[in-house]
């Protein structure tokens, strides 16, 4: 059985490089991208034994990898290194993509050090060892979207007043609730999108727990309302511009394990069409 071996994608701005079998670049070795360090400062008592923790979190996250390329003729090379040159830019934010085993995790972050070894010639197959420094240490998993979903019955056959008995067969329609199972290791923000079919009154989006946003404005067809409880980009936007909301409501995240998200309105809620993403946060 072949081994899947761990591959990365580099975006900087505009700019890919990316190994595995069909790019030009391979993986020598990447590390801090396994587990994220820590911080538990620890405080002593002044006058008993022992000591408390002051503060528990996880430090910004640091991989390195040495990237090699397969290109192996003085032209390449040259060119190659010009290319490396233009595409290592410190003032574009990076996104790295690993990929490992059928799984895909995403880190967001900026060049921290590039460095074409000392000794190491730009002869056959040059490498650079570059560092990409990860603010927020967590890394993301592939977006999802969940559907919004009622199954309206047609028919039960034979008909039977047991509950559970009996075959019922319906369609599915676009719906008010939708359950957002978070499978990552930490709360995750999504982005919710609606658009108006007809008129809405002050639409709002409400958790299993009770937390809620609600926005204050009356939409018409053709409007649209986006709202975002990502973490560092938090906000709601209708058609584009800023919106006013309930200054109760919460910008809530999607709790590890199942969410119910409700969308309701003081008049018109089946007058939007809705649709939400997220990527789950993992370790």
């Amino acid at each position: 059985m072949a081994v899947d071996r761990k591959q990365v994608k580099v975006t900087i701005g505009t700019n890919v490089i990316q190994t595995g079998e069909a790019y030009d670049w391979t993986l020598l070795s990447i590390k801090g991208h396994d587990f994220m360090d820590i911080d538990v400062p620890i405080d002593n008592y002044a006058e008993a034994d022992g000591g408390y923790i002051t503060n528990r979190r996880y430090l910004p996250r640091y991989v390195t990898m040495r990237i090699r390329s397969k290109l192996s003729t003085p032209a390449q090379i040259d060119a190659t290194a010009l290319l490396l040159k233009r595409y290592l830019d410190i003032e574009e934010n990076v996104e790295l993509t690993i990929y490992e085993h059928g799984v895909t995790r995403i880190g967001n972050g900026v060049i921290t050090n590039v460095k074409h070894p000392d000794g190491h010639k730009w002869r056959d197959q040059p490498y650079i060892v570059l560092t990409i420094g990860l603010p927020d240490p967590w890394f993301l998993g592939e977006e999802e979207t969940p559907a919004f979903r009622t199954a309206i019955p047609l028919l039960t056959f034979p008909w039977n007043s047991m509950t559970g008995v009996g075959i019922t067969s319906g369609y599915v329609t676009s719906g008010n609730v939708v359950t957002v199972t978070n499978d990552g290791h930490q709360e995750a923000g999504f982005v919710l999108t609606m658009n108006a079919t007809g008129a809405v009154v002050n639409p709002t989006v409400t958790n299993q727990d009770g937390d809620y946003i609600k926005i204050l404005k009356t939409f018409s067809t053709g409007e649209s309302v986006v709202i975002s409880t990502v973490r560092g980009d938090k906000y709601v936007r209708c058609d584009g511009a800023s919106c006013t909301y309930d200054r109760a409501s919460t910008f809530f995240g999607l709790a590890v394990g199942e969410n119910t998200i409700t969308i309701s309105a003081d008049s018109g809620a089946d007058n939007l069409t809705k649709s939400l993403k997220f990527s789950p946060r993992y370790r």
